[in-house]
């Protein structure tokens, strides 16, 4: 696995620093699962870099010779990406790793235009295709337009494909139970035969579904870096399509298929403000938004309800030069009104992760175990840099990081005071190239799901 996610720093060239995130997708569950993003633009090829020009001789007898300018292809190879013009393009095959999707084997690439001023890129193509051990076949496309309208809008646009016959499903709630006990209970209450129970005990807290879906991101810049804020807008029109791929499931037994299947579209609203130093490995600032969404009839959705985000980042440095870092995520999210099982794992805002549970949201807990209409989340990292290593022109930077995340879930909103506060924790390691490109491994524990070794996550990028 390292290996192959090394190839996409060692053969590739080093990619310019991305100066605004592109919108990342719903993560552990309906993210590409535990797959490399595309979001950060790989540098286009870069032509070798051009030998200078032979160095001119002092002209005899002259005034001071004025030393020979390099030719102009040695100049244009020292420039950024954005600042050539044409295209570019980058991929590789991938294979990662998460104790909730198995292992995860696909292909992801991109083709950039360029247009010599516009950073990081005029337009990209992406596209991601991947199946996973524990069947979950995932697909996109997407279009990044950026420096629209006078160079303050970006424009992102995706079609996808999610497919899975193994998504954790335990009910609805803050306090579900997952074991055997309770299984066996809940299929004598829903009628399961008892000749067909221990066959269905392994797959009973397992759903199946497909769902394709479009979304389209908006954003428009209100004030540069080093404060920058946005207005940030978001459609996204999605089918949920139940199927039963096993005889008896808690999910295919205790929810209508009919009454979950059909057309959620949602729009969403907020303003965003970001002061990191470095998006993809910041060492101090913060990075704030809030947001509204909402899915109605009236905009072809078959559910109705009103949805709010509130999700606050900071990073505090305690040593200095990045050595130690406290990095620190909040999130409050809700919703009122009628939602499937699909929305009530959803978390609005820009990156619009599921959980709670789950390799982006409380670590060491499975996938998506606790859903309802109000999420409440705190997650701590501390970011401890142990080594710092320079072969070449590369810089890499090794990283220790113990977390703990913090979440609390309610099926209702009058359930919030009765619902308990649900932990994960435990340590992680970053190996970071150029502060830029990111390999991830957690290793997380939880007394939810009877401590032990339950989460080990290998993936790329920080969470935030």
């Amino acid at each position: 696995m390292i290996s192959l996610l090394l190839a996409l720093v060692i053969v590739q060239p080093a990619s310019a620093q991305e100066e605004t995130e592109a919108p990342a997708t719903e993560g552990a569950s309906d993210e590409a699962p535990a797959a490399p993003e595309a979001e950060e633009a790989p540098a286009a090829p870069e032509a070798e870099e051009a030998p200078a020009a032979p160095e001119a001789e002092e002209a005899p007898a002259a005034p001071e010779a004025e030393e020979a300018p390099a030719a102009p292809e040695a100049e244009e190879a020292k420039k950024e990406a954005w600042e050539k013009k044409g295209w570019g393009w980058g991929g590789l095959p991938f294979v990662v790793y998460s104790s909730d999707d198995g292992v995860n084997v696909g292909l992801i690439g991109s083709i950039y235009k360029y247009d010599g001023e516009t950073a990081p890129y005029k337009t990209r193509i992406g596209w991601l295709a991947s199946f996973t051990s524990k069947g979950i076949l995932y697909e996109y496309i997407d279009v990044d337009a950026v420096g629209l309208a006078g160079g303050k809008l970006r424009l992102t646009t995706r079609l996808l494909f999610d497919s899975r016959f193994s998504e954790p499903f335990c009910g609805i709630g803050g306090d579900v139970q997952c074991d055997d006990d309770t299984a066996y209970d809940q299929m004598d209450e829903l009628g399961v035969p008892e000749a067909d129970q221990e066959d269905s005990l392994t797959r009973w807290y397992q759903a199946a579904y497909r769902m394709p879906y479009g979304l389209v991101w908006a954003r428009y810049e209100l004030a540069e870096k080093p404060h920058a804020v946005e207005l940030i807008g978001s459609y996204r029109l999605s089918y949920l399509s139940p199927w039963d791929k096993f005889d008896h499931t808690y999910y295919g037994e205790g929810w209508d298929a009919d009454d979950e299947k059909g057309f959620t579209s949602v729009l969403q609203a907020g303003i965003m403000a970001d002061n990191r130093d470095n998006e993809p490995s910041p060492f101090r600032g913060y990075w704030v938004e809030a947001t509204v969404r909402g899915a109605s009839k009236f905009w072809g959705s078959k559910y109705d309800y009103f949805g709010f985000n509130t999700t606050l980042r900071g990073y505090l440095p305690i040593l200095s030069e990045g050595r130690l870092t406290l990095a620190d995520r909040f999130v409050f999210d809700g919703i009122v009104g009628d939602a499937n099982m699909k929305e009530l794992d959803w978390l609005g805002g820009y990156q619009m992760y599921t959980g709670l549970g789950g390799a982006r949201s409380l670590r060491g807990v499975r996938a998506n175990r606790y859903r309802g209409k109000v999420k409440i989340l705190n997650q701590a990292e501390l970011r401890w840099r142990f080594v710092r290593w320079k072969p070449g022109s590369t810089v890499v930077d090794f990283y220790l990081q113990a977390f703990l995340d913090a979440g609390q879930v309610a099926a209702e909103w009058e359930d919030l005071g009765d619902s308990p506060i649900q932990l994960g924790e435990g340590l992680g390691l970053r190996i970071a190239f150029n502060q830029n490109f990111i390999l991830r491994g957690d290793f997380a524990t939880s007394a939810s799901e009877g401590w032990g070794l339950s989460g080990l996550y290998l993936d790329v990028d920080n969470l935030w």
